[in-house]
């Protein structure tokens, strides 16, 4: 387990609600704890290398990083993470995956643990609600999944009726 017994270790993990529910502040929460080590809300975390990428707006991510690091009395080099604070489109082949790839094989002290894509429709190239191109975006995830042998996190919305997940 990354987060016992809440997330897998190598597992592909949706974080899926409405609008405004604090989705992005869980996730964010989550990463941190699993970057800085310990526990996560009671429950064990193995710690870990984090890529957080924060493709809904970089502005606010860097706030609410820094109030968590405050409020846990930490500083930024307790905990172990990288941010990327633009879209990244997750498809196998696409410029944004390779990009993504590159980084991660040339800018990254380690190898992650963990990489949280906030949110699948910042990261997904095409239409949500169809098949083929949640497949390529799934099987985006399944490369950096096998590759680094990492967990991933995908914060997603809820359908406005706040019933079930989109697409």
């Amino acid at each position: 387990w990354l987060i016992d017994p809440i997330i897998p270790a190598g597992g592909f993990v949706a974080l899926v609600g409405q609008p405004g529910a604090g989705k992005s502040f869980i996730a964010l929460d989550m990463a941190m704890s699993v970057a800085a080590g310990g526990f996560w809300q009671g429950h064990p975390v193995t710690q870990g290398y984090v890529l957080y990428v924060s493709a809904e707006g970089g502005t606010g991510v860097g706030k609410r990083a820094k109030a968590w690091l405050q409020t846990k009395g930490l500083t930024p080099r307790d905990a172990d993470m990288a941010w990327m604070v633009e879209p990244v489109y997750v498809r196998p082949g696409s410029d944004g995956m390779n990009t993504l790839l590159t980084r991660l094989e040339e800018e990254l002290v380690q190898v992650p643990t963990l990489i949280v894509l906030d949110t699948l429709a910042r990261c997904l190239e095409g239409d949500e609600n169809q098949q083929e191109d949640m497949g390529r975006f799934v099987a985006g995830i399944d490369v950096l999944r096998h590759s680094y042998k990492a967990t991933v996190l995908v914060v997603h919305h809820t359908r406005k009726d706040g019933e079930i997940e989109r697409g």
